[in-house]
């Protein structure tokens, strides 16, 4: 089965030697490190009580029109907030941007938001198919996580 695309030129958008101007400077992506596609099919859509991004392909582009709006994502407000704190157990935020999407894009006046953030070393807590590595871990492994990352809060 074929992933389905939603944004018919990220595979050249966002591929290896790709240039993105941001804000601040312009990036160079050096390698596709992951992704993850969760498809929906349409009878999933109506299980729903507000439509999840997923689910835009199966509406009109009207309907995707009505429902674009700017916003921050909270990823974007937490990566600001904490290098504003020089938090250095989470990733810092490099560069963002957001922009809004033309007539014949996906959601018609909806925005993208591009983010590049530094690796930070260690484990992951969560893979890029969303499971939950740290809740996998002993309890007493999850508590001197969680009060490690106490210690690197201001």
């Amino acid at each position: 089965m074929t992933q389905p695309v939603y944004f018919a030129n990220t595979e050249t958008e966002y591929a290896a030697g790709a240039r993105l101007r941001l804000n601040t400077a312009e990036w160079t992506i050096l390698s596709h490190i992951n992704e993850h596609v969760a498809p929906v099919e349409p009878e999933d859509a109506t299980n729903f009580d507000t439509r999840p991004y997923a689910c835009a392909r199966f509406l009109g582009m009207r309907e995707r029109a009505q429902q674009a709006r700017q916003h921050i994502p909270l990823e974007v407000a937490a990566f600001q907030q904490f290098s504003r704190q020089n938090v250095t157990c989470t990733p810092s935020l490099l560069d963002n941007k957001q922009e809004q999407q033309e007539d014949a894009d996906r959601v018609p006046g909806g925005y993208i938001r591009t983010i590049v953030w530094n690796i930070v070393p260690g484990i992951r807590l969560e893979d890029a198919c969303s499971n939950k590595v740290f809740w996998s871990l002993a309890r007493k492994e999850r508590d001197l996580i969680r009060d490690a990352f106490q210690r690197t809060l201001p």
